[in-house]
């Protein structure tokens, strides 16, 4: 019996179920524990940050330097519309600057009503994690990188130190990058 809708209604609510489908599965991983995090290397520090906590990744766009920041900020770029600010993250940790290359990218932090980008040495991949999988155990973190940091989690041979962004993104020595 034909229904009368036409083939786009029809795509449109499959479409619809389809997305409803996927938001029911995503808040059941959410509650059972499970989140998905992007692994990234900051000089010789392998890390993870929640993928709810980005916004977009990418490679260094053209950047516009500002002057009397701190030695660590690139500088700001028009991202999408939006000027966001740039750190030089293994320079902000470690004081050594990233060496640049095409491996680098931009990790865009999402915050209470703005962005940050983070450039990182390299992006590794996606790893499914399960809260109860993060050791609490910090003391094999780098001192300059435990601050940011809830727990580590073991992928593909490496350790990785879960950080956690709305702690660095509260860090004041982080957000006043002015001189």
């Amino acid at each position: 019996m034909p229904s009368g809708k036409g083939a786009f209604e029809l795509l449109l609510e499959l479409e619809q179920s389809s997305n409803q489908s996927r938001e029911i599965a995503e808040q059941q991983l959410l509650s059972a524990g499970h989140f998905q995090y992007v692994r990234f290397r900051v000089s010789e520090c392998f890390l993870m940050v929640k993928v709810i906590s980005i916004s977009e990744i990418l490679p260094l766009p053209a950047v516009t330097q500002v002057p009397f920041t701190k030695p660590w900020v690139v500088g700001v770029s028009n991202i999408r519309g939006e000027v966001i600010p740039i750190s030089d993250f293994s320079h902000f940790l470690f004081e050594r600057g990233i060496n640049k290359n095409k491996k680098n990218k931009l990790i865009i932090l999402k915050g209470a009503g703005f962005s940050t980008a983070i450039l990182v040495d390299e992006v590794l991949g996606m790893s499914d994690v399960v809260e109860d999988d993060i050791s609490t155990d910090t003391s094999s973190v780098e001192e300059q990188i435990k601050p940011y940091i809830i727990g580590t989690v073991t992928r593909d041979e490496h350790t990785y130190s879960v950080m956690d962004s709305k702690t660095l993104l509260a860090e004041p020595g982080f957000m006043k990058a002015a001189v």
